[in-house]
Formats: C-alpha cells, structure tokens, sequence
C-alpha cells in the first residue's frame, strides 16, 4: 500500500512540474463568439495554453471574471515559416464566429479547437449556397 502511495505522489509530481508557467496574452474581441457549442460574449480576454503538454486553452472575460477551458490539439503552419504575432483565428460564416486556432509569436505549432457539429452544420450550408449560386 506504501508503494501505491508513492507511485501516486511521483506521478503528481511529475505532471505538475509538466504544467507550464502561465503566459497570458489579451485580445478584445469585439463581437459574440463560439469555441465548440458554448457561446461567448465579446470583449476583453486573456488567453493561456495551460494543463500537462499545454493541452487545453483558458480564456479568461477580463470585465465578467469568469474563465472557460476548452481541449485543443496541436496544428503545424501550412507556411513553413513561424507565426509573425499572437493571434486567434476565427471562422465567420454571414455574422456567426468560431474561434478555431490560437497563435503564438515565432512558433511554428499553432493550437486548433475542436469544430462542433453546429458549426461544421453552417460550414456544409454556406458551401451548397455558394455552390447553387455560382449555377
């Protein structure tokens, strides 16, 4: 029984120490979005890659003090070259966002959020309608 509990305290403490330190960047958003099915109010948020391996994203409402967490996975640049800034990138389909990458200054990894079924739904409507309209 000794044992389990020293395996227990050895792998905390390894995962802790996995843990990054936080960097916080802010962006003000200025219009209401979507990461995955939970909708956010715009304005100002600080962002951080967090958990063991930088696995999830916080974004923290700067004016509401409230914070969500969402899964990411890691993206390479297409581009073969590092990011030049910080930045979210978002999908906009007629006035709905969708937050789907986050970026950091000089890195050639990106993060990417996971697309709901609700926006992948507006994606495949947005390109019939523009497939019917080039007919």
């Amino acid at each position: 029984m000794k044992r389990i509990g020293t395996i227990a305290i050895m792998l905390a403490a390894i995962v802790f120490s996995a843990l990054p330190a936080k960097a916080q960047v802010s962006f003000t958003i200025p219009f209401d979005f979507s990461v995955g099915d939970t909708s956010l109010p715009s304005g100002t948020y600080k962002v951080a890659k967090t958990g063991a391996a930088s696995s999830l994203l916080t974004l923290h409402h700067t004016q509401e003090k409230w914070s969500a967490v969402f899964p990411i996975n890691s993206v390479q640049s297409q581009f073969e070259a590092a990011s030049d800034n910080t930045k979210l990138v978002f999908h906009r389909y007629g006035n709905k966002y969708f937050l789907t990458q986050f970026w950091t200054q000089g890195s050639f990894i990106g993060s990417q959020l996971r697309r709901s079924k609700s926006e992948r739904r507006i994606a495949d409507n947005a390109v019939k309608e523009i497939l019917t309209a080039s007919k």
